[in-house]
């Protein structure tokens, strides 16, 4: 249900509720509005303003009487913005894996967008499935979406970036959302099948030491695309060596409502799950559905391309969120290197060699796993090379899962820039009876082969060796940059000139600044208040009436602060001082693409133009009307800094780095 307000000029009810938006007084006449919510006489409607791409709805509350019914709108599935799409995928990977509930079932952006290119080409498109309600960039049938509505449930309240109602299946930030609580859980709920289908066989007894099973990410396509179930009793098969079960016995097995469904599943996803004739004659396969192996197989070949043009995608249009790699190596490992060729002469000595279990006991120490015995241990070994140079460890380190947390840089599965030292965390391999997953470094020493990563850890072969694994395994790669991020990896005095325009055109300068307060320094003194106190502050203040929760001398709203907070894993207790909002704008600045910048590899301009997208007070610095802020247009923002400014800002703090 659609609505448009009566008058150009509108506010926000004073009763707005908790999670109530940043729009501001000026809601336009062609604002669309979207019904998410009314209170009991329905004299007061809970609306959302729905075409906020790339950003969390705007919400409020309206009078009845102030805004009229319209139809559902044609326009409402908008021409996807690919930028918007990308951004938002990458946010959703932050706040997913920021639940207290994910690890170890962390996700990737870049799969998400692999799996909105396989769906849909990345486009917000109407239903293309036959006998199915599924609409959106991820195809999300009504079904789905009511799961992803209690899912959010699940996640609670307070994250309301997972707050999702039944008119909001076309609205493409949400659906970006729910796909990826949605992928999260689903990811849950197979580490949990199998863990438990290979403790009652009585195949995996070193799960309670090690870790559940780690789901590829085929398992975790197939249930996207087919049913988490089906996902499973997939892997089932595989699991049991019955590989050669075609898997149309899938379908036979269940009731005819969901028998019906799933066969509009296998055959809209035909060229996955059927082997058509051209493919027969082309790989000498019998023609028809696909066997459990065959079926692995194609999903992987299909994974692999789908996120090498995702990583693509991603590196053209949201640089900025691709790490920049890192200098070669880490003194961790060196210290891998080193262990290979003594004590372990170069994978000539084994783990049942009295020196060898001597030396794998010695790495369990560097973790919080107390044994006696042989356990799997290339977590222990991982956590050995990292304790030996005063680099933390995981929670949990001789869990290979459990390092998919590790470091401050998440790098794109797909990525050909991986850093020497990177550590990469796999599914199990299959037939392998320990299916808790495997944790190695990145080698220095590459074999190239096609499809395949060439890893250095522990309990490869019993040993410590450079071994080549399919690169499909590959669930996580993870980069500790030891530098830091934020205000220590440029620093606040060489950024000042771009600082201070910041800061003049967002705050007047001021540390203390709140929305409609610009000259506030006592009522509150931000800079006494710790980060939690803030968000606090921010969320009573918005819940008060105001159509903003920005603060501070960069302008900070709340959900930017929790993301900050999250990204720079900040406990929350630190002061909200000058020093930790320059390390927070510098973190803004670097997720905007300032290394990139300072290195030469991202153009003045398109610099200039990521910054805008992060401050409205900035020009957009491309297009035909460069000096216009990215938000014009909107009825509410405009640029206040000139383009001459930016441009002479951005030269100085080129000539300072």
């Amino acid at each position: 249900m659609f609505f448009k307000v009566n008058e150009p000029l509108m506010k926000w009810s004073k009763e707005a509720s908790e999670d109530a938006g940043e729009l501001g007084d000026r809601v336009p006449l062609e604002a669309l509005l979207e019904k998410i919510g009314e209170n009991d006489d329905g004299s007061w409607l809970h609306l959302q303003r729905t075409l906020s791409a790339g950003t969390v709805p705007h919400t409020g509350w309206f009078k009845t009487s102030d805004v009229h019914q319209v139809d559902t709108p044609e326009n409402l599935r908008l021409k996807m913005d690919k930028w918007a799409f990308l951004k938002t995928c990458v946010r959703a990977e932050l706040s997913v894996n920021a639940l207290k509930d994910t690890a170890p079932c962390y996700i990737n952006a870049d799969y998400l967008v692999a799996l909105a290119l396989y769906e849909s080409k990345i486009e917000n498109i109407g239903n293309k499935t036959p006998k199915t309600d599924a609409t959106g960039p991820f195809q999300v049938t009504s079904q789905r979406w009511a799961s992803m509505i209690e899912n959010g449930k699940k996640a609670g309240k307070e994250n309301s970036d997972f707050q999702f109602n039944e008119f909001q299946r076309d609205v493409y930030p949400r659906q970006i959302f729910g796909m990826a609580l949605l992928t999260q859980q689903d990811t849950k709920a197979i580490s949990e099948a199998i863990t438990a289908h290979d403790a009652a066989a009585g195949t995996n007894g070193s799960a309670i030491d090690t870790g559940g099973y780690i789901p590829t990410y085929s398992d975790i396509f197939i249930a996207a695309v087919a049913s988490v179930k089906a996902a499973i009793e997939l892997r089932k098969l595989e699991i049991n060596k019955k590989g050669n079960t075609v898997i149309t016995t899938l379908v036979d097995a269940l009731d005819a409502d969901r028998k019906g469904e799933m066969e509009r599943i296998f055959r809209h996803n035909h060229h996955v799950f059927k082997v058509d004739k051209a493919e027969a004659e082309r790989e000498g396969l019998k023609a028809g559905p696909r066997t459990v192996s065959d079926l692995y197989r194609k999903v992987e070949e299909k994974l692999d391309q789908l996120l090498a043009d995702a990583f693509k995608l991603m590196n053209e249009m949201i640089p900025e969120d691709i790490p920049v790699k890192p200098k070669p190596g880490g003194n961790w490992l060196q210290t891998a290197e080193t262990e290979l060729k003594t004590p372990w002469k170069n994978g000539a000595l084994k783990e049942n060699e009295a020196a060898g279990t001597k030396r794998v006991l010695d790495y369990f120490k560097a973790t919080d796993l107390s044994t006696n015995k042989v356990l799997p241990w290339c977590g222990a070994f991982t956590a050995f090379c990292m304790k030996e140079n005063g680099v933390p460890v995981v929670k949990g380190a001789a869990r290979a899962a459990n390092w998919k947390s590790w470091g401050n840089q998440n790098i794109p599965l797909a990525s050909k820039d991986i850093p020497a030292g990177a550590v990469v965390v796999l599914s199990p391999p299959a037939g392998n009876s320990a299916r808790s997953g495997h944790v190695a470094l990145y080698s220095g020493q590459q074999s190239g082969k096609p499809g395949t990563i060439t890893l250095l850890g522990g309990n490869q072969s019993n040993t410590v060796k450079n071994s080549d694994f399919k690169r499909s395994k590959v669930v996580a790669i993870r980069w500790n940059e030891t530098g830091g991020t934020g205000a220590d990896s440029a620093t606040v005095e060489g950024l000042a000139p771009l600082l201070n325009l910041i800061g003049k055109h967002e705050s007047g300068n001021n540390y203390t600044a709140y929305y409609a307060h610009a000259g506030n320094k006592t009522d509150p003194e931000l800079t006494t208040m710790t980060v939690n106190a803030v968000i606090a502050f921010q969320k009573k203040f918005v819940k008060g009436g105001s159509p903003s929760s920005a603060m501070g001398w960069y302008q900070i709203i709340r959900k930017t602060l929790e993301g900050l907070k999250s990204s720079l894993k900040l406990s929350g207790n630190e002061k909200f001082d000058a020093a930790m909002q320059d390390k927070l704008g510098v973190e803004l600045l670097n997720q905007r693409g300032l290394q990139r910048f300072l290195s030469g590899s991202l153009s003045e301009t398109n610099f200039a133009h990521n910054v805008s997208k992060e401050w409205a007070s900035f020009p957009r610095a491309t297009g035909s009307k460069p000096e216009l802020s990215f938000y014009a247009g909107d009825g509410l923002n405009k640029a206040h800094a000139s383009l001459a400014d930016v441009r002479a800002a951005l030269k100085k703090i080129k000539n300072n780095a």
